[in-house]
């Protein structure tokens, strides 16, 4: 596919050479091949990835004319939204939606490029430090926590009144680089190895958290967790995306390997559920919990929760928490200035527009 790209722009820049022109007309006339080629290439650069997608979910059986079709749909949609071939085939996305909701979806780049505006790089921190984010929102966090700066005598005394612990980097993101220590391996050369990586490195160390009632029941074997994304505007907190993550058995994490379930920000029902392949759910597969067109129990309390956390920290226009609801309490277990998106409502990505408009940020 390279060969073919670098062949393609000689052979559209040839004109330049065998041409006659002024060097005015030359250098204009430069500029707009060069264009082009950078549009031509923008089409092709993923059609490598685009062709093995289509053959992977078997949608060769409508034939080449079918194929061409979609694939110039994907390219005019990559060339104006940015979408990745996974976006274009996903379950949210995806190649059966219409060519006006594709235009208006809330693509990875749109995401990224609203984020970085209404989230400025000097107040991120506020969330995505984990030692930050507990001490502005101790309160709503139902649960101890120590610092790995303390003491070993601390650590020691924190681990054996808990028994059980989770030390995640304070910097970390998607579950990378958490993991557990327990009283019975404090002494051991297991145990010894995680103390050096906490008093080495920069942890939080906190009480583990356990799901109960509809939460457990979904995934037993998993902590299934409820992410809602809040937005504030003009003083005025909404909620515009909400989904639950839930494990499979032996998997405890969505970026493991688990489902995401989208749940409607209006009523707080599971819409559907979606693994990494794509494939869709309306059960939990291992369980066999039915979870479409179910409620989410005191989703309500959380989200008026997270409007009331995010009005702590103005500065930041869009938050996604993540949310553990059991018999007792609504815990807040961490927050992201990045969080996903996902195209539940076709006049997201206008009223996102807006917003970067407002900001003065020049959108191209």
């Amino acid at each position: 596919m390279r060969v073919f790209e670098n062949v393609f722009s000689a052979l559209i820049k040839m004109p330049l050479y065998l041409i006659p022109l002024r060097q005015g007309r030359r250098a204009l006339y430069k500029a707009e091949i060069n264009r082009a080629s950078e549009f031509l290439f923008h089409i092709f650069s993923n059609y490598s990835e685009f062709k093995a997608e289509h053959k992977r979910l078997n949608l060769n059986r409508k034939g080449k004319g079918a194929f061409i079709k979609l694939f110039f749909v994907f390219s005019l949609v990559r060339f104006v939204t940015g979408m990745q071939v996974a976006e274009f085939f996903s379950g949210w996305g995806g190649a059966n939606t219409s060519l006006k909701f594709k235009l208006n979806a809330v693509t990875i780049w749109r995401k990224r490029l609203y984020q970085k505006t209404v989230n400025p790089k000097e107040f991120r921190d506020t969330v995505e430090d984990k030692l930050s984010f507990n001490k502005i929102f101790s309160e709503y966090l139902n649960r101890e926590w120590i610092d790995s700066r303390s003491s070993i005598d601390s650590i020691f005394e924190f681990v054996s009144k808990n028994k059980i612990v989770i030390c995640k980097p304070v910097d970390g993101y998607a579950g990378s680089g958490i993991f557990l220590l327990r009283e019975d391996e404090v002494d051991s050369c297991e145990g010894i190895k995680k103390i050096k990586e906490l008093k080495s490195n920069r942890y939080v160390i906190e009480q583990v958290l356990d799901s109960n009632g509809f939460f457990k029941q979904v995934c037993p074997s998993a902590v299934n967790v409820l992410r809602i994304t809040t937005s504030l505007r003009k003083g005025e907190v909404r909620c515009v995306d909400s989904f639950f993550r839930t494990g499979r058995t032996g998997v405890n994490i969505w970026e493991c390997d688990g489902l995401l379930w989208l749940v409607n920000c209006r009523t707080g029902r599971v819409l559907f559920g979606i693994g990494h392949d794509g494939k869709l759910f309306t059960s939990h597969p291992d369980t066999k919990f039915l979870l479409r067109g179910v409620g989410i129990p005191c989703y309500e309390e959380a989200v008026a929760l997270c409007k009331e956390m995010h009005k702590r920290v103005p500065a930041l226009g869009m938050i996604g928490w993540d949310i553990l609801i059991t018999n007792e309490n609504i815990s807040v277990i961490e927050g992201n200035p990045f969080p996903e998106i996902h195209n539940t409502d076709e006049t997201m990505w206008k009223r996102m527009k807006e917003r970067i408009f407002e900001s003065g940020l020049i959108f191209d």
